[in-house]
């Protein structure tokens, strides 16, 4: 296969006669899984759960049935039906694998599938049992359709929770009771303050007197039975969606789905997919997922069939398995084969969005592990991404969004915002100071060609640079602005008008090259980001947690958590930002800058409650 190129085979992917078909193709999905363990959240030995599949036309059924036959007779002729474990036995299966999957590619299959990662929906299903709005009287119902915040706070407690806390919690989950949620709450409190932050275990405090009703809800298996408690069904549901998703995007007309027969989940199966029959859409984001539906219109059919039966059912489990390899070999973090690059190909599905037609609902680690040792090697992109010499990116640690997850100790996605920021803004428009062909000696080495937008991280770095030069030469007057937490969405406004005539920000501009560029449609972009994480933080009703207000003798301070894990306090709009390893050492911190004697300063800070405006 060549290297350094990422786009799949249109005809191993999505077919090119399947996207234009008028009418859509007919075709039939067979589906099997890899790593079914049950109720058994967090088995050591098979860390996934994963749903593979194949969308296989109509008219094509019985080429790709004598396609997998003719394959099981070359790999293993002495076996009734072909498993995936004939591929994995060493690189000469593996690339019999690979001619597996091109051969059903070439005959207009497309390859469907969901991964979920055990461990982090252990630490998802946390955040979805104590933090339901209907049982947790901190939390809004705004949370309950906030993917991005329930995804943070999961890589959260993935990455940081022992291992202890999640199984005690999976274990008590299998057979839910009010004595045994109680025993797994009380531990994930106990590991907040140390692990994540105290914050957490206080909105975790608010579902304590409503956990018989958590125990009740979740150990009613009706109508679905013992499925209802185990992964294989947001699993099986997530699958049937991108089917679905296949239908309503005029890939496919699907007449059928046939699963692998399960004689524990079957009939849960069927129940599955009947209740979504008859389903409204909720436009309600699957987690992990970006598909805004929930009910099944364009799936004619659900059927369970004994892969023994089914040669397409058997390609569907050596999809599965290899899948599944693929995944623990990433997240072992052990240096993959070029044989594993190879198969990693399948793995390029997740960069498919038009249409949509793999799901992984794993951790941040994991889909930082399939990118560092499958995604990028097979790209030819070996190793760190070289800095970008015209634009790179500005971090600073000043100041950080208020959040109630912290960092998890990967590479930094997020951008990290330095407030107050200065900049120059026209009297007249209100528009940003832009420059064009900003000089040698202000762009730190760096000439640029077109209009920049300078920023400023603080006041003596603003000065520095009309130290050498005058922003009143413009078209209009300028004058000095500051942008502080309050400011942010003015700032994002600007910035993003700014994106119609400029692609870089300067920060820093001025004498002893210390400017440095960044692309300022990307930052942009993040701060956006960031400003909706505080929004989205507000609106689930966890802001009163994460930033709170203390009345130090008749002056009020403010305190917060910040993405960065400290904690800051501060007096006023603007006042002095002040840091602390906890909460009490920030607004004491304040309070000591205040000049107040050790004997007037409270050793407690209460909390206090803006007074209503009186009514005229």
């Amino acid at each position: 296969m060549a290297r350094g190129i990422l786009r799949p085979s249109s005809r191993l992917w999505v077919p090119e006669s399947a996207r234009n078909a008028e009418p859509p193709l007919e075709a039939l999905v067979y589906c099997d899984e890899s790593g079914n363990s049950g109720p058994n959240y967090l088995d050591a030995g098979q860390p996934f759960y994963v749903l593979g599949g194949w969308v296989v036309p109509h008219k094509a059924l019985v080429d790709c049935a004598v396609i997998v036959e003719e394959v099981r007779k070359a790999v293993c002729p002495q076996r009734e039906e072909l498993k995936s474990v004939s591929f994995l036995r060493g690189d000469t299966q593996k690339r019999e694998a690979m001619k597996l999957f091109k051969r059903l590619g070439d005959a207009g299959c497309i390859p469907l599938y969901v991964v979920a990662e055990k461990k982090y929906c252990v630490a998802a299903k946390i955040i979805e049992t104590f933090l339901d709005p209907e049982y947790n009287s901190i939390v809004t119902n705004a949370f309950t359709s906030d993917i991005e915040t329930k995804q943070e706070l999961a890589n959260s407690l993935y990455s940081r929770f022992p291992d202890a806390v999640l199984a005690a919690f999976a274990d008590a989950y299998r057979t839910p009771t009010e004595a045994g949620l109680r025993s797994a709450l009380e531990m994930v409190i106990d590991a907040s303050p140390k692990h994540l932050n105290p914050e957490f275990a206080s909105v975790l405090e608010g579902c304590r007197p409503k956990l018989s009703e958590i125990a009740t809800d979740e150990a009613d298996t009706s109508p679905l039975g013992v499925v209802s408690g185990t992964l294989n069904m947001p699993v099986l549901i997530s699958f049937l969606m991108l089917v679905e998703n296949l239908g309503r995007t005029r890939v496919t007309t699907v007449r059928k789905v046939v699963h692998d027969a399960q004689h524990a989940y079957g009939e849960g199966y069927k129940q599955i997919f009947k209740i979504h029959q008859g389903m409204h859409d909720w436009f309600i984001k699957m987690p992990g997922g970006g598909l805004d539906w929930s009910s099944i219109k364009h799936i004619a059919d659900f059927e369970m069939s004994d892969s023994k039966a089914s040669p397409l059912i058997q390609a569907a489990d050596v999809l599965s398995g290899v899948l599944s390899h693929l995944y623990r070999v990433a997240l072992g973090g052990v240096r993959t084969s070029e044989v594993d690059i190879e198969l990693g190909y399948l793995l390029a599905g997740l960069l498919v969005n038009d249409p949509k037609i793999a799901w992984s609902i794993c951790s941040d680690h994991c889909h930082e592990r399939i990118g560092r040792s499958i995604l990028r090697p097979l790209a030819g992109l070996d190793g760190e991404v070289p800095p970008s010499e015209s634009v790179r990116t500005v971090s600073a640690d000043k100041h950080a969004l208020p959040v109630l997850a912290g960092d998890d100790g990967l590479p930094q996605k997020k951008f990290r915002l330095d407030l107050p920021m200065f900049a120059f803004v026209g009297k007249q428009s209100g528009t940003l100071l832009m420059i064009n062909g900003l000089a040698e000696e202000l762009s730190g080495g760096r000439v640029k060609d077109g209009p920049v937008v300078p920023l400023f991280t603080s006041q003596e770095s603003l000065e520095q640079y009309l130290s050498v030069a005058d922003p009143r030469g413009h078209s209009e007057e300028q004058e000095q602005a500051k942008f502080d937490v309050p400011d942010l969405a003015k700032l994002i406004d600007l910035l993003e008008a700014a994106t119609r005539w400029s692609e870089v920000v300067v920060m820093d501009p001025g004498p002893g090259g210390s400017a440095a560029s960044m692309h300022l449609p990307s930052m942009v972009n993040e701060m956006k980001g960031s400003l909706g994480r505080v929004r989205r933080i507000v609106k689930s009703g966890m802001g009163s947690v994460v930033v709170q207000n203390h009345d130090c003798n008749g002056v009020q301070v403010t305190s917060m958590l910040t993405s960065a894990g400290k904690y800051v306090a501060m007096r006023g709009k603007s006042g002095k930002i002040f840091e602390g390893a906890t909460r009490t050492e920030a607004v004491a911190a304040a309070v000591s800058h205040l000049g107040l004697s050790a004997k007037n300063r409270p050793s407690t800070f209460k909390k206090f409650k803006k007074r209503p405006k009186p009514r005229k």
